[in-house]
């Protein structure tokens, strides 16, 4: 069984990718960023708000920052086309786990046969 996140997996499957002209949606060379998140307990969970007077800083509940993912994906398009979207078990928030290794809103563990599925995208370039 191999493992819906698999880092390697993904870069392939997003470096075959075009758009309606055909051209890649991705860039030779990657752009990362590091991004800072300050913990607050005032925060919402799920939720983040930029630090004005620090860049790629934001606040976020410590629940969120244990949440999300530290190797984000993304090609500058339709982010929606890789959705996946889960009406977690435990307080029945949708949640799209492509961004949480757990429910950001009340920390249950996500389904593993969700966890483990092949990685597919929707939509014209399967």
């Amino acid at each position: 069984m191999s493992n819906r996140f698999d880092e390697d997996a993904i870069k392939a499957k997003i470096s075959s990718l075009t758009n309606a002209a055909n051209l890649s949606l991705c860039h030779d060379k990657p752009q990362e960023y590091q991004i800072k998140l300050v913990p607050n307990k005032d925060m919402q969970p799920a939720k983040f708000k930029k630090i004005l007077d620090y860049p790629l800083t934001y606040l976020a509940h410590p629940v969120t920052i244990k949440a999300v993912r530290s190797e984000l994906f993304t090609t500058g398009e339709c982010i929606e086309d890789f959705a996946l979207i889960l009406c977690c078990g435990g307080c029945k928030q949708e949640v799209d786990i492509q961004f949480w290794k757990f429910c950001p809103h009340c920390e249950t563990p996500f389904p593993k046969e969700v966890l483990h599925k092949d990685f597919k995208i929707t939509g014209q370039n399967n």
